[in-house]
């Protein structure tokens, strides 16, 4: 039962990103993460920290507006934008992905 409501998650949030990414070449952000710009994220991450960790990549503001946040918006809502983004790749199987209990790092 587990197995099945972790499939259905993993496929929900591969769906609302294609959706909200459609078209959007989100290689820079991969690229990125590739080249040791490693993300944690996490409930016990600071927002800022996510954000902190990437380059200034003119992508994550198109990640943000399709994901209906505005840059003047508090950095929690943008990372949760960027996360989403990340999460996209690792499901499209473009990015490596460590979680444990608290956190989860998009990297190597």
């Amino acid at each position: 039962e587990i197995e099945h409501l972790v499939h259905l998650m993993r496929r929900a949030v591969a769906e609302t990103a294609r959706a909200r990414f459609a078209g959007l070449d989100l290689r820079p952000l991969a690229d990125a993460v590739e080249e040791g710009h490693l993300v944690a994220t996490g409930e016990r991450v600071p927002a800022t920290d996510v954000l902190a960790a990437l380059p200034e990549l003119p992508v994550l503001h198109e990640v943000a507006q399709r994901a209906g946040v505005q840059p003047d918006e508090p950095a929690g809502r943008i990372a949760a934008a960027v996360e989403l983004a990340l999460e996209s790749l690792f499901l499209a199987r473009r990015l490596a992905k460590d979680s444990d209990d608290t956190t989860t790092v998009y990297g190597r």
